[in-house]
């Protein structure tokens, strides 16, 4: 049997994306007659100094600035990954054996990634008046443009970009308790990115995030009691954000029954897991994809299930998925056999670290199964696997 990926690995969470990104298929509808050009009335009223109208003309060039990504994209990445073997990836998941230090890298990264994407998909010129309008907005003291400006600062986009000119501007929209700049702060002060690095700080923020009903500080304000081993104050929090439908919540409720860490009724735990999952978040898919291979945590055994929430975690990211996604390619569950792709799945996860594809590749070259059999490459892979898991046990 090809190795599949034990679900007691270290439970891992998604960093939350920007809300600003998040808003723009709301603002889009608020100027859907004429999508690239504003009503007249509403320039109009920004020129008069209303603050309010300055902020939606904000939001608007700022949403026609930019585009949103897409799950056809992501499915046309997987199947890239079939055809041609490559695939770019975060950090290798062998590696996250340390899950704080995981976090904090996985919340940077998106954050670079988040920049980068603007940058690259953005119109300038729409992304200076969205800077322009938000900035006349937040000096008159509208919360939310203040939050805005201090985004948009940070990352450079229809402006100049400041480190310590955002983080004026988000704590400016803070002191009105803007629950977006109540969040963003709590993460810089976590990250430690922008500020000096301050839990007592993050706490602080995302409580109050938390307090103004925001699912996501309640989830973060959790997570940081859990890492202060706080399981009793933090357990009540972490379910009101699960009520609210906030899939990290969700997934790390029924990891900690999973886990023998508490006890919710099996159906809710299912449940939990199961929506998470419809949410597209990594680590319920990968859960559920174990879990229907073995038929283990009350599931049935599934093979065609499995494939399916192997398919979508790895076209979202996640190499384990991936390294599973081959194992069933290899052995036809759910899906035809084909040695190719399961090659290509392998491949695709060794090239960034994952110590079960690469030995998984290395029986496959011992074995002469889907490729022509060679001890040199096979001996290769195995002491690749070594060296990377003594790098990680050593790290």
């Amino acid at each position: 049997m090809y190795r599949t990926i034990n679900f007691f690995h270290q439970s891992f969470v998604q960093p939350r994306t920007s809300t600003f990104v998040s808003l723009f298929p709301t603002i889009r509808r608020f100027f859907t007659s004429k999508p690239f050009s504003p009503p007249a009335h509403l320039i109009e009223d920004a020129e008069k100094g209303n603050p309010k109208a300055q902020f939606l003309l904000g939001c608007f060039y700022s949403s026609s600035s930019l585009e949103n990504s897409n799950s056809d994209t992501n499915q046309r990445h997987l199947e890239n990954i079939l055809k041609e073997g490559s695939f770019v990836l975060a950090e290798p998941s062998e590696r996250k054996k340390e899950y704080w230090k995981w976090i904090k890298k996985e919340r940077k990264r998106l954050m670079e990634e988040r920049t980068e994407k603007r940058n690259k998909e953005g119109n300038e010129e729409n992304q200076t008046l969205a800077a322009h309008w938000f900035l006349k907005a937040a000096n008159q003291n509208h919360p939310t443009a203040q939050y805005f400006v201090g985004l948009l600062t940070q990352e450079g986009v229809g402006t100049t970009k400041s480190m310590e000119e955002a983080v004026k501007w988000y704590e400016k929209s803070a002191s009105q308790k803007e629950v977006l700049a109540l969040f963003e702060l709590g993460s810089l002060y976590y990250d430690g990115l922008l500020v000096p690095k301050d839990d007592e700080k993050s706490l602080e923020y995302f409580s109050e995030a938390a307090e103004k009903g925001d699912e996501d500080g309640m989830f973060w304000k959790a997570v940081l009691l859990l890492e202060q081993e706080r399981l009793p104050e933090a357990l009540p929090i972490l379910q009101k954000a699960a009520e609210k439908k906030q899939p990290l919540a969700q997934h790390y409720l029924a990891t900690l029954h999973y886990t023998g860490q508490i006890t919710l009724p099996d159906d809710m735990a299912k449940l939990l897991m199961e929506e998470a999952a419809q949410e597209d978040n990594v680590d319920a898919l990968f859960f559920l994809g174990n879990s229907f291979f073995l038929g283990d945590k009350g599931f049935p055994v599934d093979y065609t299930k499995s494939f399916k929430s192997y398919e979508r975690a790895a076209t979202l990211g996640h190499l384990d998925s991936l390294c599973c996604l081959g194992v069933l390619y290899f052995h036809g569950k759910g899906t035809e056999q084909d040695y190719a792709k399961a090659l290509k799945c392998y491949e695709s996860a060794a090239l960034l670290g994952n110590v079960n594809a690469i030995r998984n590749l290395a029986d496959m070259f011992e074995k002469g199964v889907g490729v022509q059999k060679s001890d040199s490459l096979a001996n290769y892979y195995r002491g690749l696997a070594s060296s990377l898991e003594q790098t990680c046990d050593s790290s």
